[in-house]
């Protein structure tokens, strides 16, 4: 055979060798890698995977319910508020849409406290002395056994189960806080000058005095929260004269502070606080073991704002809880306090006269997922941890 020949023939068994091998690859059985599952998030009444905007459906039976927020300690568990100032109701699992109604407490124009049934009807209801106080609340509010309700005269609680009145009280009903074994509350009306404006601490069994503490006469008291093994009041304005108190439980200040502190954490022996003046972290006394100076930068002045931390890592985010304000996201090195980025994620734009706001941030290993839910509208920002880049975003 010829050497030409024989090249050919060789040739054309290697083409029909390599078609035989195709075919024979192109009638296996095609395997496809599964991506792997997100976890989603609730928006409103909505499951979304937050990396693709994607909806995955709505939240079972619920109509009448929005702003979802997330349960602490319990990842892919949400909560969702009632529109009728219930409180929370509907506690849904993300993964599934599955949604599990609650007890739910409500006070009524009516100065009526009412609870109902899983299903909706009235399970028990009970008069108030006097006309409800929930324009400076919160004005209702339960432990494990009791529920506290605020009127003007001061405070009722009754036994969660039957509804039976444990307790009358007369006093300050607002800004009402639960704090282990006491219930704090605080004056806010507008007083005369002789007037003292004071916290009281009162025993949640029995509804005692167990001690009060008298607080600047010329501003509102703006919130009171448990803060560890403190209370902390904050005043209602930021004006010349601003304060801040540390409150322990037997009723002594120990820190006072000239400013608006929106949320403070207690990091071992310290306090951790974001200001209207600075993010700080600060020893007892109040001595800084670093801060970091509100210099013009609007994200202390918000209204609201909660600070995370993640190992060495401080996380800021930031928003007006009445307005389309976006969020205001800062990342800052726990131990020196300085700053190692800040992301703004764009508001949506929209008309907000009488607008609500409610914002949340969960951690994604190395990923920062934004949700923001607003009286006109939505969006979700998801940020790279390390450097606040905007990844994803994503709006109704």
């Amino acid at each position: 055979m010829r050497a030409g020949v024989w090249f050919e023939t060789l040739i054309n068994d290697m083409r029909l060798l390599l078609l035989t091998c195709l075919i024979l690859v192109a009638t296996l059985p095609c395997v496809a890698e599964e991506a792997p599952e997100v976890r989603p998030v609730v928006v409103e009444n909505m499951r979304i995977n937050p990396f693709t905007g994607a909806m995955l459906g709505e939240i079972d039976d619920s109509k009448g319910f929005g702003y979802a927020a997330p349960v602490g300690g319990k990842p892919g568990q949400f909560r969702l508020r009632n529109f009728r100032e219930e409180g929370w109701a509907l506690h849904v699992d993300a993964a599934t849409g599955k949604a599990r109604k609650v007890h739910t407490f409500a006070l009524g124009k009516d100065s009526r406290v009412t609870c109902y049934s899983d299903d909706g009807d009235a399970k028990w209801s009970r008069s108030l002395p006097t006309r409800f106080n929930i324009y400076r609340g919160p004005a209702l509010l339960r432990n494990d056994d009791s529920i506290f309700a605020a009127h003007v005269a001061g405070v009722s609680c009754f036994e969660a189960e039957t509804g039976e009145l444990r307790w009358d009280s007369d006093g300050e009903s607002d800004r009402l806080c639960l704090f282990g074994k006491l219930l704090l509350a605080g004056e806010c009306s507008n007083l005369r000058e002789k007037d003292k404006r004071r916290i009281l601490a009162r025993s949640v069994e029995d509804g005692a005095e167990a001690w009060s503490v008298e607080v600047p006469h010329q501003l509102e008291i703006g919130s009171i929260s448990a803060v560890g093994d403190h209370a902390l009041a904050v005043s209602d304005e930021v004006t010349n004269d601003p304060w801040s108190w540390f409150i322990d439980a037997r009723g002594k200040v120990t820190l006072k502070l000239k400013e608006i502190v929106h949320h403070a954490l207690p990091v071992g022996e310290d306090w951790l606080i974001a200001s209207t003046k600075r993010i700080a972290l600060l020893h007892r006394d109040g001595k800084p073991v670093w801060e970091f100076a509100n210099e013009g930068d609007s994200a202390y002045d918000l209204g609201d704002c909660r600070l995370t931390i993640d190992g060495e890592a401080l996380y800021l985010h930031s928003w007006m809880p009445i307005a389309d304000s976006g969020t205001l996201m800062k990342r800052f090195d726990m131990k020196t306090g300085k700053q190692a980025w800040s992301h703004g994620c764009q508001h949506l734009g929209v008309p907000h006269s009488a607008y609500l706001h409610h914002v949340y941030v969960e951690f994604r290993d190395d990923k920062l997922v934004v949700v923001s839910q607003g009286a006109s509208g939505w969006f979700i920002e998801v940020l790279a941890a390390k450097d606040g880049k905007q990844l994803h975003r994503w709006r109704d």
